[in-house]
C-alpha cells in the first residue's frame, strides 16, 4: 500500500520519520555498551522487556482494550540491533533458541501488530520482529514446529513476505550491478538497503563497500599526475543513517583497515590475495573521505575505537618529526594530509565535545614546527586554529601544562582509565611548565590567548588547583606579544594584567626597510617578481610572472 510519496509497493515510510535519528542515537549507545561489555545483553533484554510488561503484570491482559498501548516495535528493533554482535548471536540469542525460547517468546509478547497497518507504520520498524526471525532462521530448532510453540507468530507471519521481497530486489540489483538502492537516490530506496541491512549479518556493508571500491579501472585525478585515485560511487547520507549499528561498524571496519590504516596508501585486494598497494592508485576517494565522517558522526559510541587508532598514529608521526631529522615518504606525507583533511574540514563537530579534545594538541605540537611540505602544513595549520578555538574547559588549560600526557587511551570505555594524562585514583595531576613553545606561529599563538581568556572569564579556575594562569601564557610563544590597548579592554583582568606587563626585550619593533628588503630577497619568487630598471610591471604582470616561475615542477610546493 502506497500511504505517500516516502513509500511504494514494497516499502512503507511516515510523512514525518526524522524523529528516527533519536532511535539511531540510542541504538548506538547500547551497542557500544554491549560491544564492550558494559552492559550485559540478557541485562537489556529484560529491561526492554520490562517496560512493556512490567513486573507483576498479566500477559494476557495487555492484549485487552486498553493494553496494548504499551507494546511497541521500536522496543524490537532495539534489541534486533544487538543481534549482529557476533558474541551476542553466537552466545545467549543461540543458547535461547536451542533451550526453551523464553527470548523468542518476549519477542513476540512485544509485537504490535496494529502499528504496521496504522497511518504511522514504517517498515523499518515495524518489520524488525521478522528480521530477527530472519536474522536468527538457522539457529532456530523445528521452523515448522515453531508456530505451535508460539501461537502469536500467527499476528506475525503474515507479513513475512514484505521481507522477502525487499531481500529478493536488493540482492536482483546487486547482480545486475544497479546502484539505484545502494546509491540511496530517494527516502523510499534508502529505508529498503536499511530494512535489508538488519536480515543478514554482513550484506549490506559489503556490497556499500564494492560500490565505493569497485573492480573496475575508474582512475580519476585530483590535482596533478601523482595524485590519483580509484572513482567509486558515492553513498547517500540517507542510507549511511539508517542502516543498522552494526552494518555501519562492519563498512567503517572495512574502509580503515584498506584505505586509511596504512601509511603506504589505499590498500586493494583482488583473487583472494593479500590486500598491497595498487601501481597507478596514490590517494584515497574524496567519496570515501565523506563516507568516513558520516559514520562517525552516525556512530560515535561504537566506532570510537577508530578514532583513537588514527590519532595514536598521528601522536607517534609527530614524535618522530620531534627530532627534526625526520623525512617522511610521498606516501606518507600524501597519508597524513588525508587524515588532517579528514578531521580538519570534516570532524570538527565530532572534536567539539570528544572527551579528549582537550589533549589533541600534543598530537600535533611538533608537526606545526618541522612540516615542510606547504600544503601538509597548510591543512595542519588550520587545523590547530580551528582545533583551540574549539575548546571550552579548563581541560585545556591543565594539557598545556601536562609532561605526563602518554596519548588517548586505547580503552572501551572511559571508566576502565582515567584523563588524558591526568594522575590516577583521583589525585591532583602536576602541572610542569614546557620547556619549548606550543606554538612558532604567532597567529596561533594569539588565537590560543584569547581562547584562553575565554575560558577564564565563562569558567574560572577553580576546576584546576594549583595550575598557574601565568605558565600556561608563557608556555604558548617564545616570547611576550605585544597587544593593542583596544584588545586587552576585553580581556579579563588576569590575561589583561599579564599581557600588558612589559618586560626588557618584549616590546615588538617594526621591521626596518633592510630587514623587508632582505627577506623579500631570499624568497623564492622574488626574483621573477622583480621589475626591471624603468619597467612599471603591472599586477597582472606580476601574477603571470609568479605563475611561470612555479611552472617547474621543482618549485611547486
Amino acid at each position: 500500500r502506497r500511504l505517500n510519496s516516502n513509500s511504494d509497493a514494497s516499502m512503507v515510510v511516515p510523512r514525518r520519520f526524522k524523529y528516527w535519528e533519536y532511535m539511531n542515537e540510542v541504538a548506538d549507545q547500547l551497542y557500544y555498551f554491549v560491544l564492550f561489555d558494559a552492559v550485559d545483553f540478557t541485562a537489556v533484554h529484560a529491561r526492554l522487556y520490562a517496560l512493556v510488561f512490567p513486573k507483576d503484570s498479566d500477559v494476557h491482559a495487555a492484549g485487552r482494550a486498553g493494553g496494548a498501548t504499551r507494546r511497541d516495535n521500536a522496543y524490537i528493533w532495539l534489541l534486533l540491533q544487538l543481534y549482529h554482535i557476533e558474541r551476542v548471536s553466537a552466545g545467549p540469542v543461540r543458547a535461547d533458541l536451542a533451550g526453551d525460547e523464553d527470548m523468542l517468546d518476549q519477542l513476540l509478547q512485544m509485537y504490535n501488530e496494529r502499528q504496521i497497518v496504522s497511518r504511522d507504520a514504517f517498515y523499518l520498524r515495524d518489520l524488525a520482529l521478522q528480521a530477527a526471525l530472519t536474522h536468527q532462521q538457522a539457529h532456530i530448532r523445528d521452523n515448522q514446529g515453531v508456530k505451535f510453540r508460539h501461537p502469536r507468530m500467527a499476528v506475525a507471519m503474515p507479513f513475512a513476505p514484505a521481507v522477502y521481497r525487499l531481500q529478493s530486489e536488493f540482492g536482483r540489483q546487486f547482480r545486475d550491478e544497479q546502484s539505484g538502492l545502494l546509491q540511496g537516490s530517494d527516502v523510499c530506496s534508502a529505508m529498503k538497503t536499511a530494512t535489508v541491512s538488519m536480515l543478514r549479518q554482513y550484506v549490506v556493508p559489503n556490497a556499500l563497500y564494492t560500490f565505493l571500491v569497485p573492480a573496475r579501472e575508474d582512475v580519476q585525478r585530483l590535482q596533478g599526475p601523482d595524485t590519483t585515485y580509484l572513482a567509486g560511487g558515492n553513498v547517500a547520507t540517507l542510507v549511511l543513517d539508517y542502516i543498522n549499528v552494526g552494518a555501519k561498524h562492519r563498512l567503517l571496519q572495512l574502509v580503515y583497515k584498506m584505505m586509511l590504516a596504512h601509511e603506504q596508501g589505499p590498500q586493494f585486494q583482488a583473487d583472494g590475495r593479500q590486500a598491497s598497494v595498487r601501481p597507478g592508485i596514490t590517494c584515497v576517494s574524496p567519496h570515501i573521505v565523506d563516507t568516513v565522517y558520516r559514520l562517525l558522526y552516525n556512530a560515535p559510541y561504537s566506532n570510537e575505537l577508530m578514532m583513537k587508532e588514527v590519532l595514536e598514529k598521528l601522536r607517534r608521526c609527530d614524535k618522530v618529526m620531534a627530532t627534526g631529522a625526520a623525512r617522511f615518504s610521498e606516501a606518507t606525507l600524501r597519508w597524513l594530509h588525508t587524515v588532517y583533511q579528514l578531521m580538519n574540514c570534516r570532524l570538527l563537530r565530532f572534536f567539539k565535545y570528544y572527551a579528549h579534545a582537550a589533549h589533541l594538541v600534543h598530537h600535533l605540537r611538533h608537526s606545526l614546527v618541522h612540516v615542510t611540505h606547504r600544503q601538509l602544513y597548510g591543512s595542519l595549520e588550520c587545523f590547530a586554529l580551528c582545533l583551540v578555538n574549539l575548546q571550552h574547559d579548563v581541560e585545556f588549560l591543565q594539557a598545556l601544562l601536562d609532561p605526563a600526557y602518554h596519548g588517548v587511551p586505547l580503552t572501551p570505555h572511559a571508566s576502565a582509565a582515567g584523563g588524558g594524562g591526568g594522575e590516577a585514583g583521583g589525585a591532583q595531576p602536576r602541572y610542569m611548565k614546557p620547556k619549548d613553545a606550543w606554538f612558532e606561529c604567532a597567529m596561533l599563538a594569539r588565537n590560543a590567548v584569547t581562547v584562553i581568556a575565554r575560558i577564564v572569564h565563562m569558567r574560572g579556575l577553580g576546576d584546576a588547583p594549583g595550575l598557574r594562569l601565568e605558565d600556561c601564557l608563557d608556555s604558548l610563544a617564545p616570547a611576550r606579544m605585544a597587544w593593542a590597548p583596544a584588545v586587552l579592554r576585553f580581556l579579563p583582568a588576569r590575561v589583561r594584567a599579564y599581557c600588558a606587563a612589559a618586560r626588557p626585550g618584549a616590546q615588538a619593533q617594526s621591521p626596518t626597510a633592510a630587514a623587508v628588503r632582505q627577506l623579500l630577497a631570499a624568497a623564492p619568487g622574488h626574483a621573477a617578481l622583480r621589475p626591471a630598471a624603468g619597467d612599471a610591471e603591472t599586477g597582472s604582470n606580476a601574477t603571470a610572472a609568479l605563475a611561470a616561475f612555479y611552472a617547474e615542477r621543482a618549485r611547486q610546493p
